[in-house]
C-alpha cells in the first residue's frame, strides 16, 4: 500500500511526489502494483510505473541479469544515477512492442521493501532517451526522498 500525506506518496523507506499535469492510470494499468502506481501524459505518449519491492540482488546486478539472455534488446549500458536523495542504476531496453527506461534504487528495508523501481514505457516509435529527460520524468526523479 501507498500512504498519501502532505502532497507525497510513502512506501517503505522512500517518498515521492507526482509531477504536475500527469494522469493516474487506474482501469488500464499495465500491471497491478501492490506498493505503487502508474501515471501517464494527456496524450498517453508514455507511462511511468513507480513501485517498491523486495530485491534479493544488488540493483545493478538485477538490471544486468534481467537484460541478459531474455527477450529484451539492450539500448544502453547500466549506468549510475542520483535522483533526489537516492543513488541507483538505470538502463534502457526494448522488446518487440515497446521501449523502456528502468531505474532501480536500493532503499533501507522497511516492511520487506528494499528497492524503488521506476519504469518508463513508450511505443517502439517513441524516443525513450528524450522521454527519460522530459520535464515530467525529471520532476518525479527530483522528488525522491529517503524516509527516516
Amino acid at each position: 500500500m501507498l500512504l498519501y500525506k502532505q502532497g507525497r506518496f510513502f512506501s517503505g523507506a522512500v517518498s515521492f511526489a507526482l509531477p504536475d499535469n500527469c494522469y493516474l492510470v487506474i482501469a488500464e494499468a499495465m500491471n497491478y502494483y501492490e506498493n505503487g502506481l502508474e501515471i501517464t501524459t494527456a496524450d498517453e505518449e508514455f507511462s511511468v510505473a513507480i513501485s517498491t519491492q523486495y530485491d534479493e540482488t544488488d540493483t545493478k546486478l538485477y538490471l544486468d541479469d534481467m537484460l541478459t539472455d531474455t527477450g529484451f534488446k539492450r539500448l544502453s549500458e547500466t549506468k549510475p544515477i542520483q535522483a533526489g536523495d537516492l543513488f541507483g542504476y538505470y538502463a534502457m531496453y526494448q522488446d518487440r512492442r515497446n521501449k523502456y527506461c528502468e531505474y532501480h534504487f536500493p532503499i533501507e528495508e522497511v516492511n520487506a521493501l528494499n528497492a524503488l523501481v521506476i519504469i518508463i514505457m513508450t511505443s517502439q516509435h517513441g524516443d525513450i532517451e528524450a522521454i527519460s529527460g522530459s520535464k515530467m520524468v525529471k520532476e518525479l526523479l527530483e522528488s525522491l526522498k529517503k524516509v527516516t
